[in-house]
């Protein structure tokens, strides 16, 4: 009830924590679940910290729809 009528749209968490209680968060508020790296290699694809800059920010701009 609060995240909806706060406006929350993003639920924003990370690899390492386990993702259920996120997903259901997500599904019962019609927000949109991003898991973001926490660190280099935190996500495939992260090898860098330029990787993990492009990489979070890609994710925050596609989930706010920018």
């Amino acid at each position: 009830e609060k995240i909806k009528q706060d406006g929350i749209k993003v639920i924003i968490t990370a690899p390492y924590y386990n993702p259920k209680s996120a997903q259901m968060l997500a599904e019962q508020t019609g927000a949109k679940l991003v898991v973001l790296a926490n660190s280099v290699e935190g996500l495939p694809h992260v090898s860098s910290y330029f990787d993990l800059f492009d990489t979070n920010l890609k994710l925050l701009k596609e989930a706010f729809g920018h």
